[in-house]
């Protein structure tokens, strides 16, 4: 299917497909609010059911935000594939001073910006609109474990040691900076500080050997205050600010995670168990080494078509990925990506895609969880620069952020990720993939040039030939992703309301366009033939492609397209109505008036007469018109002139018997459906006059006169005004015309002829 991604001058200008170099991101507010959504025990089930699940049950749900991914205003995916194009690029958003120790640098991806730290000095950088650089002078020398800045942008902490944690207050003034708050332990002790997590404006919470402790901001006492603490043995952990989940090794078998809420409060969530490989064994049953501890670098929490995942990098000797996904109720193992080849692994997620980088392989693998195959969607390749600047792109202290981002701290660079979703379908095709998987794959996809790619796609299978069978699993992908969008509409404002009720507890009330709005990283946007191959059900597409679509940008550009004929391109149409039966959709009167014209043009009467018979074609005015002024063949008339009496468009079908010179039946038609005073009698007498027929056109003019439309005269007045049934404002030529034809009529028969009507 070469060529599949060529686009021609004329479908450029009708697609908004994006092309070129893609701009700078634009930068968006700094402080805004997370928008959070209900992480359920059952996706599938409806917004009512959650409802009245919630007022059962007092424990709110686990929310998890919406994060918008890093990406950029315009995508630079050519539009003609070339094998060794990369599938993934990354564009610079920030950059700062490189730093050597990861812990010096840290990224917050919510508030949008960086925080460097050298010598008792903080730089923070903020991508945001309206954050200027800001310098924060810490009473803090050499050696930082960690630095974090509170989301609001109010709070900075500091690890100094492993003893020690020091918070203090950089705003309104970042100058001063005098500690508000400080937690040292005994040196002499065993307890160490690990670290702490900023949960949300002005709490954070504090994570040590031996527990966790959350503390609160009280602007009366001018300090935090511990509002919970949970003790426990603690190796490590991770912790998600996306979606405020936190995940604690004891060393015990599972690991315990647990939902951050506002006010230090928690939601334990069930273990996570993963199950450790087994030792290999020697022949006599002994085992030659013991199994690797788990370490931090293993797991990656991540949000993937709107559920919560827990990714464990499997690093045995064929490398895996499992997912878990997490609910308020359950942990399952839901899916198992092969990795094939050992490496240092690391995940992002851009656009519902799984983005699986090998910091030693230096190539990146892309997943689509919602296929049903566990292998890349394409060959592993590195990523590249939107720019023709030559860097590593792997460093060892790579360090993703979800979803989107990738920060180099020795390189001193911020970058987003995007795939290139043109070369990602146009490898798919190259190598005969099935063209129902790469259609849905991209119908998965938010990403606006998806919309288009849909579109060029459906049009070059369409041109290379594909069997109608083909096609109809296609279509039935299309309609049925729009059946789905269109369903969702009726109950976006209530679930909108019932989300508003529900973030209230958390000061969050943002629906997810809002909370896209306001994020302050760059936006990129800114069954039928084999029912049983392939399966829709439970799959939310972002890309809509209506009837108009399909009409404007893939029938009606093949219309006249020198590479297929009339009688190719008909059975398609006629597939794509068959699949919008099957959704229950009625066909568009401009694809039925584009059937006809195709069949027409193919001469295939008897199978037209058949579609209109049995309303595969539906009736419309404009239907009925085109197959009365067919020429080829007169059994269209009479179909056509049926069609318009159905619609009601009496004036067309008088029109049409006058233009076919039956006067006397237009008449009859006229005053059968009371639409004689409609009618402008001018036409009808001109057609009547020009048959030289006397005794019509006598019969014409009685008609009009008996109706009141022309006035009848007395012997002693001269020629009287008729109505004027065009309107107080028409042309006067119009009325001149009539009273043209009333002067004709008595000097024809003069003004004392009696005769009864003749019409009834």
């Amino acid at each position: 299917m070469t060529g599949f991604l060529r686009m021609s001058t004329s479908t450029s200008s009708r697609l908004s497909s994006p092309s070129g170099s893609p701009s700078s991101p634009s930068l968006l507010d700094a402080n805004h609010r997370l928008n959070h959504e209900h992480i359920d025990d059952d996706v599938e089930a409806s917004a009512s059911a959650r409802a009245s699940a919630s007022d059962r049950d007092t424990t709110p749900d686990i929310m998890a935000s919406s994060p918008t991914p890093i990406m950029v205003a315009s995508s630079t995916s050519s539009s003609i594939y070339t094998q060794n194009q990369p599938h993934l690029i990354l564009q610079m958003v920030a950059s700062f001073l490189p730093v050597i120790d990861q812990s010096q640098v840290f990224f917050d991806s919510a508030g949008g910006h960086i925080v460097t730290t050298r010598d008792g000095e903080v730089d923070v950088i903020g991508i945001g609109r309206g954050w200027d650089p800001k310098r924060i002078r810490i009473p803090v020398r050499g050696y930082t474990r960690s630095v974090k800045l509170s989301p609001d942008g109010t709070f900075l902490g500091v690890i100094p040691s492993a003893k020690s944690l020091q918070v203090v207050r950089v705003a309104p003034s970042p100058s001063t900076s005098p500690i508000v708050y400080e937690i040292v332990r005994d040196s002499r002790s065993s307890d160490a500080i690990l670290g702490f997590e900023w949960t949300v404006h002005e709490e954070f919470v504090c994570i040590t050997s031996i527990g966790l402790d959350f503390l609160q901001w009280n602007e009366t006492k001018r300090t935090f205050i511990k509002r919970k603490s949970i003790h426990l043995n603690v190796n490590w952990y991770i912790y998600s600010p996306s979606y405020r989940i936190l995940i604690v090794a004891t060393g015990a078998p599972g690991l315990y995670m647990f939902y951050v809420r506002p006010n230090g409060l928690t939601t334990q969530l069930p273990f996570l168990i993963i199950p450790s490989a087994a030792a290999p064994a020697l022949s006599w049953g002994i085992a030659a080494s013991p199994p690797n501890p788990m370490t931090r670098k293993q797991l990656s929490i991540v949000m993937l078509y709107g559920k919560i995942y827990v990714v464990y990098h499997d690093l045995s000797k064929e490398p895996t990925l499992a997912l878990y996904h997490v609910t308020k109720s359950s942990v399952r193992r839901e899916r198992e990506l092969k990795l094939r080849v050992p490496g240092n692994y690391i995940v992002n997620v851009v656009d519902n895609l799984l983005i699986v980088h090998n910091l030693a392989a230096k190539n990146s693998m892309i997943f689509d969880i919602q296929s049903s195959d566990d292998t890349p969607l394409a060959p592993s390749q590195p990523m590249d620069l939107d720019t023709t600047e030559a860097i590593d792109l792997y460093p060892d202290d790579a360090i993703p952020y979800q979803p989107s981002a990738l920060l180099l701290p020795s390189r001193g660079t911020l970058y987003s990720i995007y795939p290139r979703l043109a070369d990602i379908a146009g490898y798919l095709i190259q190598h005969d993939a099935n063209p129902v998987t790469v259609v849905m794959m991209l119908l998965r996809r938010a990403d606006k040039e998806a919309h288009d790619l849909v579109l060029m796609l459906l049009r070059t299978l369409i041109v290379k030939t594909q069997s109608v069978e083909h096609l109809r699993a296609v279509f039935d992908a299309v309609n049925h992703a729009t059946v789905s969008a269109i369903k969702r509409r009726p109950r976006s404002s209530a679930t909108s309301r019932e989300r508003s009720h529900s973030l209230s507890s958390t000061g969050s009330a943002m629906t997810p366009t809002e909370a896209r709005a306001e994020s302050p990283m760059p936006s990129r946007t800114s069954l039928a033939s084999q029912p049983a191959s392939h399966s829709f059900d439970s799959k939310e597409f972002p890309v809509v492609i209506s009837q108009k679509d399909i009409y404007t940008h893939v029938f009606l550009p093949l219309l006249n397209d020198p590479a297929i004929t009339a009688s190719q391109l008909y059975p398609h149409i006629l597939s794509y109505f068959a699949s919008l039966s099957l959704q229950s959709r009625t066909p568009a009167p401009y694809l039925c008036e584009l059937l006809t014209r195709l069949l027409i043009r193919c001469r295939r009467f008897a199978q037209l007469q058949q579609l209109i018979q049995y309303h595969v074609i539906a009736d419309s005015a404009a239907l009925g018109r085109m197959l009365m002024e067919n020429e080829d063949a007169r059994a269209l008339k009479q179909v056509g002139l049926d069609m318009l009496k159905r619609v009601g468009a009496g004036g067309d079908v008088v029109d049409a018997l006058v233009g076919s010179g039956k006067v006397l039946e237009a008449l009859r038609y006229a005053s059968a459906t009371n639409i004689l005073s409609q009618i402008p009698p001018v036409p009808i007498l001109e057609s009547a006059y020009a048959s030289g027929d006397r005794t019509l056109f006598l019969n014409a003019f009685r008609c009009f006169e008996e109706a009141g439309l022309i006035p009848q005269q007395s012997a002693s007045s001269s020629l009287g005004r008729p109505r004027n049934v065009y309107g107080d404002g028409a042309d006067a030529s119009l009325v001149g015309a009539l009273n043209r034809y009333v002067s004709m009529f008595y000097e024809v028969w003069g003004q004392h002829i009696e005769m009864e009507r003749v019409i009834q």
